[in-house]
């Protein structure tokens, strides 16, 4: 456990510096402007345009709320999630053993497109997060045994569909391995198994809803934005 906070930790130090001194992206403003907005009391699509899924403004709104209404705070926001997902990535690698995990971490810290991309206040890094805590439930030692969590499996690519329209491409995925990870384990009741994967098909969608309730007596056809 105290391994696990000292990694966590230094991963954090690792990226608060270069997310505080990385150049500002230009597409920055229009999600933080968006959160504001939200904080103002308006409603989104219905009183300002915004051109993709609608999670990522709203979890800016719930951390500016906490933080208040700053790019430092954004940008320390995304450090946190960047440092998760380097934690879960080493956590992971640690399976195969603990060379490669570390030589993942390695690329991981020094790589221009991690450092460049998840620790700003843009779509990347937080799908991303989201992806692989769905893996994590996933590869749940007690997932044959518990479908709870492969309705976490579900909800969590509901969320990340949320924030970017294009993680849509892993459900068919995530599906196709979880039927081949029970066929393979040869049990006797494979047909109740594989029915039962089906189950986070639909559990992702009542996360994906909000993108398509209607606002001001019209359809959100949000679909259309990626």
């Amino acid at each position: 456990m105290k391994k696990n906070i000292l990694l966590l930790s230094c991963l954090f130090l690792w990226f608060l510096p270069i997310a505080n001194f990385r150049l500002i992206d230009g597409d920055e403003g229009y999600y933080l402007f968006a959160a504001k907005l939200l904080l103002d009391g308006k409603t989104i699509y219905k009183d300002f345009f915004y051109p993709q899924t609608p999670l990522l403004p709203y979890i800016y709104k719930w951390w500016f709320s906490i933080t208040g209404i700053s790019w430092i705070n954004a940008r320390l926001l995304h450090a946190i999630v960047t440092a998760l997902i380097g934690f879960i990535l080493f956590k992971n690698l640690l399976r195969i053993n603990k060379k490669v995990a570390t030589l993942g971490l390695f690329l991981f810290l020094f790589s221009g497109y991690i450092t460049g991309w998840f620790t700003i206040a843009k779509a990347y890094a937080m799908p991303v997060l989201l992806i692989l805590l769905a893996c994590e439930f996933m590869q749940s030692k007690i997932f044959s045994k518990h479908f709870i969590n492969i309705l976490f499996v579900g909800i969590l690519l509901g969320l990340a569909i949320n924030i970017r329209l294009y993680m849509i491409v892993l459900v068919p995925i995530f599906y196709i391995y979880s039927v081949k990870r029970f066929i393979s384990h040869k049990t006797l009741n494979a047909n109740i198994n594989i029915s039962r994967e089906a189950s986070f098909l639909p559990s992702f969608l009542p996360s994906f809803l909000p993108s398509f309730l209607p606002v001001s007596n019209r359809w959100i056809r949000n679909c259309t934005f990626a």
